[in-house]
């Protein structure tokens, strides 16, 4: 009720999630007109709405998210906002202060991108979704001023100020920590509960094989998946699980831990 009384709102026909607002609603941020009268699309709002569940039940505001992240598609991922912050925007905060392109101001922070990935994988967009994490890692780029094998916190891009994968600094809480759960949650698609272990792996994947070995509550689990275009099926040492379909028609296999070995392979196809 909170969400939808406060940070929906409706212009037309079209929904915007907007990232906040300030001074008793007088204005919002990422609305259809911020405090400096311009229609800005902000991320990480659009990122909460999948990763709080709430978009499974309330899919309707979907097409608007992700309308939403078409409008922040950068050089280096997506962008926290667009259009940036310049001075007139002050009531918005601190932020003004930031050059536009750099940091959190209208620039890929590498964080709030690899949230917003995330929740692509969950709308089931994985193509869209693998191509902005290609984005994101480092190793694809020809400059970045941080360390090369090492996520950045961050990278800028302003060619007025000749600013083009610049970073303040190394970051691996919010960026390399989040960028790895993402690869096991989502490209592998092993999400572990208290109780049992939800498999959704994605519909598509760049390599035609991939496999990651892990350690679950003491038990050795080897993940195997094939991209061959046949079906989607998922076993267990063998044995073939049920699968369901989620709000997004993703594929949902539900793994119990009474039925874990002490070694045990998953095998995932396609």
């Amino acid at each position: 009720k909170g969400i939808l009384d406060n940070i929906i709102i409706k212009k037309n026909d079209e929904y915007r999630i907007v990232h906040g607002w300030g001074n008793n609603k007088s204005f919002y941020v990422g609305s259809f007109n911020d405090v400096d009268n311009k229609n800005r699309y902000a991320l990480t709002s659009n990122a909460f709405y999948y990763l709080s569940s709430f978009a499974s039940k309330y899919p309707l505001y979907s097409k608007f998210a992700l309308e939403n992240y078409s409008h922040l598609e950068g050089k280096y991922g997506f962008l926290t906002f667009n259009p940036g912050f310049d001075k007139d925007a002050k009531e918005v905060g601190r932020i003004v202060n930031l050059p536009i392109g750099t940091a959190e101001n209208a620039a890929t922070y590498i964080h709030g991108a690899i949230f917003a990935i995330d929740s692509l994988f969950i709308a089931n967009e994985p193509v869209w979704a693998m191509k902005e994490i290609m984005k994101v890692l480092p190793i694809n780029h020809e400059f970045i001023t941080t360390t090369p094998f090492v996520m950045p916190n961050s990278y800028s891009y302003n060619k007025e100020l000749n600013l083009d994968g610049d970073s303040m600094n190394d970051w691996f809480t919010g960026s390399s920590s989040t960028l790895l759960k993402c690869f096991v949650r989502n490209i592998f698609g092993f999400n572990p509960k208290l109780d049992h272990i939800e498999l959704n792996p994605p519909s598509y994947s760049p390599f035609k094989e991939s496999s990651l070995g892990l350690i679950y509550k003491g038990k050795e689990i080897r993940i195997k998946h094939v991209q061959d275009n046949s079906g989607h099926r998922c076993y267990l040492n063998g044995k073939l699980l049920e699968n369901n379909l989620d709000t997004f028609n993703r594929n949902i296999n539900r793994l119990e831990f009474k039925d874990i070995l002490d070694t045990n392979l998953i095998e995932i196809f396609d």
